[in-house]
């Protein structure tokens, strides 16, 4: 039965990818004049990727050593002179974001209604973001990516802040509100690197992008920006935090994809197509079969699918092509 299932999943996954072949303006047979790859494939050009051919082997030798001539010349200047190296006394920190925004920071210092508010929007636009992902990830989730990436970022920031602190900067305005946030935290934290929120809102926008969910990663991109806005005006990060905060998010969301692998495929053993269902398996320009350029023996599938496409290819093409996709 086993064996049966995984024929007719392997059937099922062929046909769809047939009528996907069929269904591209470049691989239907109503186009078949009009099909590169076909066209380079079957003239004994090997595996298709630019009619033009690749750039002069020697002129991107040449390229190499020119940036490498220049990237010595440079180094040189600057360990000789250091003349772009700055050389300002600083007796403990300067953000220089600070000083070009001491204005706005006076200006909710005196007006705590609007800072407040201000606070309240954003801690609610963080709440919906938050709270929509994991709803996403309740119902429709189908990788164990998204926690994966919360709690190895989480966890490293916990372990940083452990060992690094930062004084409080000075107009430092971060209080409560007056309306609680579910992922917000309010009151004075010395938990500056790097930031949380950005961070967080890093990985959403991420994920929200991975699932289609291309409002919501929208969503996320205002909330990130607003975020980032608010720390500065109200000093609850340093500018420093809030772009390590998006280095940050988006490098353990990346270590997320990769590793999610273990969770997904040997401990719930979720499908490939499940775990990527808008995994491309054409080229987005000329719509050439991905897995010719990556799998040895993939002509046979490309073959099915041009004879149910209506190309007419005859034995000698199809040995010919057999023969040039084995050289490469």
């Amino acid at each position: 039965m086993e064996g049966s299932n995984f024929n007719n999943n392997n059937n099922m996954y062929d046909n769809s990818q047939d009528r996907r072949l069929n269904r591209s303006p470049d691989y239907g047979s109503a186009r078949q004049e009009q099909d590169p790859s076909h066209e380079n494939l079957l003239g004994g050009r090997g595996v298709y990727q630019d009619s033009r051919g690749e750039y002069d082997l020697t002129h991107q030798m040449y390229i190499r050593i020119v940036l490498i001539i220049l990237s010595i010349i440079l180094l040189t200047v600057v360990s000789l002179s250091q003349s772009f190296l700055l050389n300002e006394k600083v007796a403990c920190m300067e953000d220089r974001l600070f000083d070009l925004t001491e204005g706005l920071n006076s200006y909710f210092a005196q007006n705590d209604r609007m800072r407040d508010a201000f606070l309240i929007i954003c801690g609610l636009l963080m709440d919906i973001m938050v709270l929509t992902q994991f709803y996403r990830f309740a119902r429709y989730g189908t990788s164990w990516r998204l926690p994966i990436a919360m709690f190895a970022f989480y966890i490293f920031r916990a372990l940083v802040q452990q060992l690094f602190w930062m004084r409080y900067p000075d107009g430092y305005l971060w209080d409560f509100p007056g309306f609680y946030s579910i992922t917000v935290p309010y009151g004075k934290t010395n938990d500056f690197f790097f930031s949380g929120h950005i961070g967080c809102c890093v990985i959403q926008i991420f994920e929200f992008k991975a699932n289609n969910w291309n409002k919501f990663a929208y969503f996320s991109l205002v909330t990130c920006a607003l975020q980032f806005a608010l720390m500065i005006c109200l000093r609850g990060h340093y500018f420093i935090d809030l772009v390590s905060g998006i280095v940050f998010g988006h490098y353990f969301w990346m270590l997320a994809e990769k590793y999610s692998y273990l969770v997904d495929v040997y401990i719930f053993r979720i499908p490939f197509h499940k775990r990527f269902p808008y995994f491309s398996h054409a080229c987005g320009n000329c719509q050439h079969p991905i897995q010719l350029w990556a799998t040895p023996h993939s002509e046979n599938h490309y073959l099915r699918s041009a004879e149910m496409g209506g190309l007419n290819i005859n034995s000698q093409q199809e040995s010919h092509l057999a023969e040039s996709l084995h050289e490469h």
